[in-house]
C-alpha cells in the first residue's frame, strides 16, 4: 500500500518557515529593546552616581552641569531608539502572529 502524501505538505513546511523566521525577529526586537532599556538605565545611574559627588568649587559644579547636560542629551537620544525600538517589536508581535494564523 502506498503511504498517503499530503499535496499541500510544501506549502505547510513553508508556512511553517515563515512562522519561524516571524519568530526569530520578534525575539531578535525583543532582544534589541532590552539592550537599549539597559543602556538607558547605565546613563541614569551615571547621572546618580555623579550628583552624589561633591562639588567643592565653582569649577566643579560649572564640569558637573555640563556633565549632566551631556547626559540628559544622551538619554533623550536613547529614549528615541528606544521607542523606535519598541515600534519595532510591536511590528514583529503582529507579523508573527499573522504568520502563526496563516500556519
Amino acid at each position: 500500500m502506498k503511504k498517503f502524501r499530503f499535496r499541500l505538505e510544501s506549502v505547510y513546511s513553508y508556512r511553517q518557515l515563515c512562522e519561524h523566521w516571524a519568530k526569530e525577529a520578534l525575539l531578535a526586537a525583543k532582544l534589541a529593546s532590552i539592550e537599549a532599556e539597559s543602556v538607558l538605565d547605565r546613563i541614569r545611574e551615571h547621572r546618580s552616581s555623579l550628583l552624589r559627588e561633591p562639588t567643592l568649587s565653582l569649577d566643579d559644579r560649572r564640569t558637573l552641569e555640563l556633565a549632566l547636560e551631556a547626559i540628559d542629551a544622551d538619554e533623550r537620544g536613547q529614549m528615541v531608539v528606544l521607542t523606535l525600538l519598541r515600534q519595532e517589536e510591536e511590528k514583529a508581535l503582529e507579523e508573527w502572529k499573522s504568520k502563526r494564523t496563516e500556519l
